[in-house]
């Protein structure tokens, strides 16, 4: 007997010193604008435009398919992307687009995949993605979010159009 408590006392230790140390962001979204800000403990780090699928950082802007780097005031440059490829510094991510499930991504060669979990009000990442740069982890968050905004919208629209509303124009003298 207490062989087994050893045992699933060391299970439950190895479980709490395993657990992934991902960034979890709160997000928020605005129906009347369509935009969404990102933050880690009140402090707002992007805000995102569902409608453009723009991401304005404060160190970086994902805009037309291109990376910018905003510095002094002006943005440079640095790599591009699109649905399935993001490329930037010379080093190529890609993203996987499930029917059902989770958004990936992954640096293109390594094997394993890295989901990206989006609940009512945060997003996070399943998997450890300390090495993927940051402006690849929001270019995969936008894009879950992307997805789950679009549902949200959705609902929203069909709920609206399922309410009859009657009005009674009948004259009475």
């Amino acid at each position: 007997m207490k062989k087994y408590l050893l045992i699933l006392g060391l299970l439950a230790v190895t479980n709490v010193f395993a657990q992934n140390k991902n960034t979890v962001y709160n997000y928020d979204y605005n129906y009347a604008n369509k935009m969404s800000r990102l933050w880690i403990d009140f402090d707002i780090i992007a805000e995102y435009d569902f409608l453009e699928h723009k991401v304005f950082h404060k160190d970086f802007t994902l805009k037309d398919g291109y990376i910018f780097k905003n510095t002094n005031d002006s943005l440079v440059e640095i790599g591009f992307y699109n649905t399935e490829q993001f490329i930037a510094n010379r080093e190529v991510y890609e993203m996987k687009y499930p029917a059902a499930g989770r958004i990936a991504i992954r640096k293109k060669g390594d094997k394993t995949w890295i989901r990206v979990n989006t609940k009512k009000t945060t997003v996070s990442f399943i998997e450890s993605a300390e090495d993927i740069p940051e402006m690849v982890q929001f270019w995969a968050i936008t894009t879950a979010l992307q997805r789950e905004f679009f549902h949200r919208e959705r609902r929203l629209y069909q709920k609206a159009t399922s309410t009859n509303i009657t009005v009674n124009t009948e004259t009475s003298l």
